[in-house]
């Protein structure tokens, strides 16, 4: 076993950690700072900054930052339903379309117009599936919430 084995064990305890210790303690952070809705931001927030400096620690290409945040845009909006937090939805729609801008302005960079085409399709039709996926799970709380 290598000592940069065991520095890449190592790291990845450290955030499974630090991403666990996050999530549990959302409820608590809300009390503390006064705000739910701040506390439902800060928590995503803090957990995208961990993953971003984890992947730079790595070193890895400049689209796969992009690639991940998306990826924890659609967690913090599914998270955001699941625990009705309306700060973490937005927060993940926000995330959603920063990661899309710079994926499309600044990660892809192709000579070919049929290429660049083909990828702002792309990136419109992950925008799409974003919105489908905030739309759908938001009308499943509003039938979940209504008196019957």
């Amino acid at each position: 076993i290598t000592d940069e084995y065991i520095s890449i064990v190592s790291w990845c305890f450290v955030v499974l950690i630090t991403t666990a210790n996050c999530l549990v303690n959302i409820k608590r952070v809300a009390r503390l700072i006064n705000s739910e809705f701040r506390a439902s931001i800060y928590t995503p927030l803090k957990l995208t900054l961990l993953v971003l400096a984890s992947l730079y620690r790595f070193s890895v290409a400049s689209y796969v930052y992009s690639l991940v945040g998306i990826v924890i845009a659609i967690l913090a909006i599914t998270l955001g339903f699941v625990i009705r937090l309306k700060g973490t939805r937005l927060y993940g729609l926000t995330l959603s379309l920063l990661c899309v801008c710079k994926l499309l302005i600044f990660d892809i960079t192709i000579d070919s117009d049929i290429y660049k085409a083909i990828s702002v399709l792309a990136a419109g039709v992950l925008c799409f599936v974003i919105s489908f996926i905030y739309s759908l799970l938001e009308k499943q709380t509003k039938q979940q919430n209504k008196p019957t």
